[in-house]
């Protein structure tokens, strides 16, 4: 058996189920330090989210595996919540599979996101290539990345706020990771999601 092939096999058994694949997601070490959360007199809380999904799979032509997808970012929002800062975001999307090894592609998105009332929020810390769309109630950052013939894609980024340009408040705020596999002519999709506790639109 090919150390190549002993090794997928070895993570097949690791990454059995999301959960597992949490421990496995990377760091941040030797990444830009985040800037300092801004000063406020009023209490600020972070809290950590953990989006995660998987689902079974078995390609035309071969065997039998399981598409994942999780990630990890731990979200600062104050009191009055008005900005949310996103620090150590970390994702990974996997096939987990022994037929094919490898997918002949997979398209790995991280999705930031809040809601709110205001005349907008606008993104700092955006990742090079990200995408911010607005539509007057939400602001959104999507950041995708391709890779060729592999069974995993991964992803880290230090620091990411949303802050008003005026005024405002928010009422949700989300982190999801998306992978999109392709085998042959089929595409797969696994998707995992999580939000700060919502409370109720203004």
């Amino acid at each position: 058996m090919s150390t190549s092939s002993t090794t997928r096999r070895r993570f097949g058994v690791a990454l059995a189920g999301a959960a597992v694949l949490l421990a496995l997601l990377p760091g941040t070490a030797g990444a830009d330090p985040a800037p300092p959360t801004p000063s406020t007199p009023y209490p600020s809380r972070a809290q950590s989210l953990y989006p995660s999904g998987s689902t079974a799979l078995s390609p035309a032509g071969g065997g039998h595996g399981q598409l994942v997808a999780a990630g990890s970012t731990s979200v600062n929002i104050p009191f009055l919540e008005y900005y949310a800062i996103f620090q150590q975001s970390a994702s990974r999307v996997a096939w987990v599979g022994t037929r094919p090894l490898v997918a002949d592609s997979i398209k790995h998105t991280d999705t930031w996101r809040v809601d709110y009332v205001a005349p907008g929020y606008i993104p700092q810390g955006v990742p090079p290539g990200a995408t911010v769309h607005s539509d007057g109630g939400a602001t959104e950052v999507t950041w995708t990345t391709t890779a060729q013939n592999t069974w995993y894609s991964e992803h880290s980024w230090p620091y990411l706020a949303f802050f008003p340009n005026q005024y405002g408040q928010l009422y949700r705020v989300r982190y999801s990771v998306t992978g999109v596999f392709q085998f042959g002519s089929a595409f797969y999709t696994v998707t995992g999601d999580a939000a700060v506790a919502e409370r109720s639109r203004p």
